[in-house]
């Protein structure tokens, strides 16, 4: 298990600075040269990490983890950051910035050309095993792959402390018609499956002033509930189901 593996779940301690970590994401991707056009807008990952109004309360943050599982070259696109001493100042809003101007009448693009933050990119070439860590608000970009034939593996791993359940990767949208919570084996090493845990307890909300600003509050989901399926995986372990209103299941 690489996404909850000591030297992963460590890190992401010390960089939360908590103990009680929960991994709310955890993705494998493969990308190959042609496949896709893989260069990207700087941006933020607020829209679909967080429920509400992001915060820099230190107490309340989340991060994301690349880990290559093959050597990273540039012709391989990997991605580019911008150091938050330089993105100070930007309003959570817009949470795009592309290179030239634009017309954004929602606002999520920024209409004005910021060519200076491209110019200040760090590339995150590097080996396999290279590991890279940022916040949701640090402003990066994926990039496109040039090599002949070229093959990119890697992972993406995101934590946050146990209690902000709010955080979680694509909270915003992509609605499932079907989810399903898989139970984990439990091994003789703890940690794992308790970085996996499912919330017991209500969270914490944002102290103010933050909460002032999240309008309107956040309902509970008393309308959902979990129901058993008389079957099992390949493996032997039991599935659920997660069902929609009462009385109405998602097919």
């Amino acid at each position: 298990m690489l996404a909850v593996s000591d030297p992963i779940v460590d890190l992401a301690r010390a960089l939360l600075s908590c103990d009680d970590v929960r991994i709310y994401s955890a993705e494998a991707w493969a990308k190959f040269t042609g496949a896709a056009n893989y260069d990207q807008l700087l941006h933020r990952d607020y829209l679909n990490h967080t429920l509400v109004v992001p915060t820099d309360d230190l107490q309340f943050q989340q991060v994301e983890v690349f880990v290559y599982l093959v050597d990273v070259p540039d012709d391989l696109g990997p991605p580019h950051l911008v150091s938050q001493t330089l993105t100070q100042g930007l309003p959570a809003k817009p949470n795009w910035y592309p290179c030239t101007n634009v017309d954004d009448p929602d606002g999520f693009v920024s209409p004005t050309g910021r060519s200076d933050l491209y110019e200040s990119e760090i590339s995150g070439a590097g080996p396999a095993g290279t590991v890279i860590a940022f916040q949701p608000g640090t402003l990066h970009r994926g990039t496109g792959l040039t090599a002949h034939h070229g093959a990119r593996y890697s992972m993406q791993l995101c934590f946050r402390p146990a209690g902000v359940e709010w955080g979680q990767r694509r909270s915003v949208g992509r609605p499932q018609p079907l989810q399903r919570v898989v139970r984990v084996r439990r091994t003789r090493h703890p940690r794992p499956t308790r970085t996996f845990r499912l919330p017991t307890a209500r969270p914490r909300l944002l102290d103010s002033p933050d909460a002032a600003r999240c309008r309107p509050p956040i309902p509970r989901l008393g309308h959902l509930r979990v129901e058993t399926v008389k079957s099992r995986t390949p493996c032997g372990h039991a599935v659920r189901r997660s069902l929609g209103s009462r009385g109405d299941r998602n097919t």
